[in-house]
């Protein structure tokens, strides 16, 4: 896309090496770039998971201190993210975007800080249950935003009334690469990174639960993150060894949970799991907490069944409710899918045209009346 009429829309984002924002940013660079002209910008890190449009034009805070001359490394001391800051600053100056995109507590602040471009800041997470300074932060950078971006009204609720007149809810845009089978195998699955949030101490007790009654059962975890050796002992103390399994993050998740029985979500709190929305996509019966996000793509016991967050009984009873009766959780599975549509990538891709539209042509009135 080389037209220099073409709208310039920058995205920035912490990085590209793995994470459900992260995903989502990747999901609209490639979905937006045959429309607009699409630069990505991350602040950290060099590893990248998710592949980009050809189309897409990058820039990498990492780049960017590799290239500074000897002299000027004792620039990488400065407080806090005062370089990312300064460089962010020089960016834009040299991409000229109409409209930046930041997902993320830092790349929201540093947005709304530099630049005479339109700001679109997205809150990716649940601010008031990660607590401490993040919810403060948040009011800061999205106060200041030209437009804020949701992806539920729970979290939307959580902030001034001068926030969400200017806000929408726009979910998170998922595709599939396969459909489940219509012969799954005994086995339970879920996918996120091994962190407190995501809550898989209580999912390994509500399997143990569970499990009491279907011992032919297996569960695998998919992710990677700091409590892997953790997990791994409360799996040894279950006596699970042969029946719990935590594996690596894969590239190719959608075939290796394809098989399974049912899809469980456990975390504590959530912005909108991706992970939920590819398995009901796929067609697996999903079992989530009802924490922000969940609760609102999933209406209990019609498209998939909601529990307590960190009820471990509650868990279970939804898991055995799943593995006792076929024909309800192939119902569950069925209207899952169906309700998906409104999360495809396609429908998710045209809400943001028509939110960008929308803020260029409110800029343009406004520039035809100051002139």
């Amino acid at each position: 896309m080389n037209n220099n009429d073409t709208t310039k829309i920058m995205f920035l984002i912490s990085s590209l090496s793995g994470g459900g924002a992260e995903r989502v940013a990747a999901n609209l660079c490639n979905a937006l770039c045959n429309k607009y002209q699409i630069c990505l910008v991350t602040l950290f890190g060099r590893e990248e998971v998710y592949s980009l449009h050809d189309e897409v034009q990058r820039f990498r805070f990492s780049d960017y201190l590799d290239c500074l001359p000897f002299p000027a490394q004792k620039l990488r001391k400065l407080p806090g993210h005062f370089l990312r800051l300064l460089w962010l600053k020089k960016i834009k100056q040299q991409y000229d975007p109409q409209i930046t995109v930041s997902m993320l507590s830092l790349p929201n602040l540093l947005n709304v800080l530099c630049g005479d471009d339109l700001k679109i800041v997205s809150e990716r997470a649940d601010p008031q249950k990660i607590g401490g300074k993040y919810y403060k932060y948040a009011r800061f950078s999205l106060g200041r935003a030209d437009h804020v971006v949701f992806q539920s009204h729970r979290v939307q609720r959580m902030f001034p009334e001068h926030v969400i007149a200017k806000s929408s809810i726009i979910l998170n845009p998922v595709s599939v690469k396969c459909e489940a089978v219509h012969a799954p195998s005994k086995r339970i699955v879920t996918a996120g990174r091994l962190t407190n949030q995501k809550n898989h101490r209580m999912l390994i007790q509500a399997f143990h639960k569970f499990y009491q009654r279907h011992p032919e059962y297996k569960m695998d975890i998919f992710g990677n993150g700091p409590l892997r050796a953790d997990l791994e002992q409360e799996i040894r103390s279950s006596g699970l060894e042969q029946s719990v399994s935590i594996l690596d993050f894969s590239t190719d998740l959608h075939n290796e949970i394809r098989n399974a029985e049912m899809f469980v979500l456990s975390s504590d709190y959530e912005g909108l799991s991706n992970a939920l929305l590819e398995a009901m996509m796929m067609g697996l019966p999903c079992i989530s907490t009802d924490c922000a996000g969940s609760d609102e793509v999933i209406q209990d016991g019609v498209n998939g069944l909601l529990t307590l967050v960190g009820n471990s009984d509650a868990m279970a009873a939804a898991m055995c409710l799943f593995s006792e009766n076929a024909e309800f959780r192939s119902r569950i599975a069925a209207a899952g899918k169906a309700s998906s549509a409104r999360f495809c990538t396609s429908a998710v891709t045209n809400q943001w045209i028509s939110l960008i539209e929308g803020m260029t042509a409110i800029k343009e009135h406004e520039g035809r009346n100051k002139s």
